[in-house]
């Protein structure tokens, strides 16, 4: 039976009852209760939502750490309520929400943590999820944008999705997904979530392409024949320059040799006497 069906059922129990006190002057105290079931944490551009439904009691709803939270609790036609709650979603430096739902009777709580951006260098690459989870008698599941099932783990046993096999090199104790021939294609948001009785942890971690390093490239990698192109070209460049390193001296060194042969026929000019028999101040 629904949940929208017991309290119906639960009103015409209360009616009834009424009735009945009303005939026999006897009280019958009647109470009805939906418990938290669900609490889902979605991304909803730069906000973190949390959504619950069908809660009966009306549940408080509360955030941790502390936020600025916009929150509303509305009665359906069948008297449950439904819970949306938000917070600004910040880049930095916090990573993690939890949010918790609950009435007087019942509680569950999700939590969102978001992983730095994985750059696939190689088509091998490892996602982790939560090696320090104090989360007991668990089940897991990873999925990619939301909706493509990787692989599920509840106990023992483990369940690949069809279409992702092919590409699931191992899962590690604690959880980490290791992804083999990764394209292009495996680009996107990916997470890790972790299930008990009364609470929900989803890890996101986006994997995104490579980026390319600024730092010079290892030559013991490089290919012999690139590394003789690289070295002829060097060669010519150093020969270039010692060619015209050796005309410019050739050039000042004749500069040089006019300027001092100049000097000297100057100053043979000014040593010269006077004529014979001319006689100084006649």
């Amino acid at each position: 039976m629904s949940a929208g069906r017991s309290v119906v059922s639960l009103a015409l129990i209360v009616t009834l009852f009424s009735s009945v006190r009303l005939r026999t002057g006897h009280s019958v105290k009647v109470s009805a209760a939906a418990p938290v079931r669900h609490v889902l944490l979605e991304e909803d551009g730069e906000r973190l939502k949390c959504v619950s439904r069908d809660i009966f009691p009306k549940p408080s709803v509360s955030w941790s750490p502390q936020s600025d939270h916009s929150t509303s609790v509305t009665p359906s036609g069948t008297g449950l309520f439904s819970v949306l709650s938000s917070v600004p979603l910040t880049q930095r430096p916090l990573e993690e929400y939890s949010c918790t739902v609950s009435t007087e009777t019942s509680w569950r709580s999700a939590t969102y943590r978001r992983n730095p951006a994985v750059f696939a260098s190689q088509s091998e690459v490892t996602l982790l999820c939560d090696t320090n989870s104090s989360l007991t008698d668990h089940s897991r599941v990873w999925k990619f944008n939301r909706t493509e099932t990787i692989v599920t783990q509840t106990g023992n046993r483990t369940v690949y999705g069809e279409a992702w096999r092919p590409f699931v090199a191992g899962v590690s104790e604690f959880g980490s997904l290791t992804l083999k021939g990764v394209s292009k294609e495996h680009r996107g948001l990916f997470s890790c979530e972790l299930t008990t009785d009364r609470k929900t942890l989803s890890i996101r971690t986006r994997l995104e392409d490579h980026v390319r390093s600024s730092n010079p490239p290892d030559v013991s990698v490089l290919d012999p024949a690139v590394l003789a192109g690289v070295g002829a070209a060097v060669g010519v460049i150093l020969a270039a320059g010692l060619t015209a390193g050796i005309c410019i001296c050739r050039h000042k060194k004749g500069q040089a040799a006019a300027r001092r042969q100049t000097d000297l026929e100057l100053d043979k000019t000014k040593e010269v006497p006077p004529e014979s028999g001319e006689l100084l101040g006649s």
